[in-house]
């Protein structure tokens, strides 16, 4: 049973400026959609396509490219041709995502999940945006709010100025050294840590454990049989044994 009306028909299409060699390629899934939207009443979603109109004018290739009877299978559709563009060629699209939300149907509800998400970490959009309509766009402003919300600590308000030699604590010391003199000092700290670990691994061979491992793994490999060797070669060690000097002088013998 159909559920959709019939005059709902979800597309994806295709529009580009030619002499520009700029691209966007895009899919139409919104309540009562007609492919006779397209460049009509319905001039795409994207920011990036408005703004280029701006300034070139209206696109030379407008396309409806397929049509469809589910907003899944647009969608589908969509993210599988834009996946399809090499990437080297993609700086011609002025397509944002490639693949982005794929196979996910924006609905409303995801959309405003979505919104919800970016204000609880502080990523507004509009006027609740702190950047909203360039509203630090003067660096040195940005850089007094840094200033003013970080400590000074160079120079001389840094501790470890003009400490040099042996007046540096960490003089003689490799960082190595200072890393491990921290993760003992966090494990003193954790009696109950010493003994979690202590049981885990008590009674535990753990390089005979290893080697087995990896003896079955490679037991189980497959083998790749090298003409010029004449013997059978883990799949895994091929690549170093073909540049390997027992190949290549096996090779060049095979040869002459």
């Amino acid at each position: 049973m159909n559920i959709y009306a019939e005059d709902y028909i979800p597309y994806t299409y295709l529009i580009g400026w030619s002499l520009l060699n700029k691209w966007y390629y895009g899919v139409r899934y919104a309540k009562g959609c007609n492919p006779n939207d397209l460049w009509t009443t319905y001039f795409t979603s994207s920011s990036k396509v408005n703004d280029f109109r701006k300034l070139n004018g209206d696109p030379d290739i407008i396309q409806v490219r397929k049509i469809f009877n589910t907003p899944f299978k647009a969608k589908t559709w969509e993210d599988n041709v834009l996946l399809s563009i090499p990437k080297d060629k993609r700086v011609y699209w002025l397509n944002s995502k490639f693949g982005a939300f794929r196979n996910i149907i924006m609905t409303d509800e995801i959309k405003n999940k979505l919104s919800e998400t970016r204000i609880k970490r502080g990523l507004s959009a509009g006027e609740n945006n702190p950047n909203y309509k360039g509203k630090y766009t003067n660096k040195s402003e940005i850089r007094l709010k840094m200033i003013l919300n970080h400590a000074n600590v160079s120079g001389k308000n840094n501790p470890m100025f003009g400490l040099k030699g042996e007046d540096n604590p960490n003089y003689e010391k490799c960082v190595s050294e200072i890393s491990k003199m921290k993760i003992k000092k966090s494990w003193d700290n954790s009696p109950d840590r010493k003994v979690e670990m202590s049981k885990r691994f008590k009674g535990k061979n753990w390089a005979a454990e290893q080697k087995c491992k990896l003896s079955n793994s490679k037991k189980n490999e497959e083998k790749i049989f090298c003409k010029c060797c004449n013997r059978h070669i883990q799949k895994s060690n091929w690549t170093n044994h073909i540049k390997g000097k027992a190949h290549i002088e096996g090779e060049s013998n095979a040869n002459n």
